[in-house]
């Protein structure tokens, strides 16, 4: 999975008709160019949780350097360019990801910003994306806002994980059909994401099947709720680390 998400951005780069920019001030004057791209590299950034993910940052760098070292990847406009990769870490804290995401975009110039982890994070970020025009490529989320503001956030291209609502539902219609009469408790974070899953899952719940008997029914309805939030974090690392190849 880690080295298919890696893959998957060359191959946008790969497919992008896009043309060098010396800096995002540079775009926003011209309109015809498109910052974090020169003639030799494209820039791309993430900000996810080193402690948990830092694999992942760790799998994408030695992709980029296995085609830097082949020459970088080809684009739309027939010139081949190096990837400048940075990974920040946010210790899954969206506060810590909104000050990742400003310095990735205002002062490393990225291009895009690739696979961010979480939804809490995600969302804390997007709507800034949007405002900056920065592609948001690939971000680790199932939550349904984004689909359903895609008209709004345009810049989100693509998500990892599969949508929250959808995922819920399947284990609730799994849970009726295999354990009719069971007792549910849910532990979730007291986020958008946890707080999302646990309505999600009451409404598939008290939805009657085909084939629903009364017995059925009343025991939906008769259903009590058992609620764990958990709002603890794993502790964070003090300082933030940067994984970025460099074109030799």
């Amino acid at each position: 999975m880690k080295r298919t998400l890696a893959v998957g951005l060359t191959a946008l780069c790969a497919t992008a008709a896009l043309t060098a920019c010396s800096g995002r001030d540079t775009a926003t004057a011209s309109g015809d160019c498109d910052p974090g791209i020169t003639d030799t590299e494209i820039r791309f950034g993430t900000s996810l949780m080193q402690s948990v993910a830092g694999a992942q940052a760790t799998a994408a760098t030695a992709l980029f350097d296995e085609i830097n070292a082949a020459g970088g990847v080809a684009m739309g406009d027939g010139k081949s360019r190096e990837i400048v990769y940075t990974a920040m870490d946010d210790g899954y804290d969206p506060a810590r990801t909104v000050g990742n995401v400003r310095s990735l975009v205002e002062q490393d110039q990225v291009f895009a910003i690739q696979n961010l982890i979480g939804t809490a994070s995600t969302l804390a970020v997007v709507d800034y994306l949007t405002q900056k025009n920065v592609p948001l490529v690939f971000p680790m989320t199932g939550t349904d806002e984004l689909l359903t503001t895609h008209d709004k956030r345009p810049v989100v291209a693509g998500a990892v994980n599969p949508q929250t609502g959808w995922e819920v539902s399947e284990r609730a219609r799994q849970i009726r059909r295999d354990h009719p009469q069971a007792k549910i408790a849910v532990l979730y974070p007291n986020d958008s994401l946890g707080v999302g899953s646990l309505d999600a899952l009451k409404s598939a719940l008290e939805v009657v099947g085909p084939g629903s008997s009364p017995s059925s029914r009343t025991s939906r309805r008769r259903r009590r709720w058992t609620r764990r939030s958990s709002t603890s974090r794993v502790p964070a690392p003090t300082s933030s680390s940067t994984s970025r190849p460099r074109a030799s």
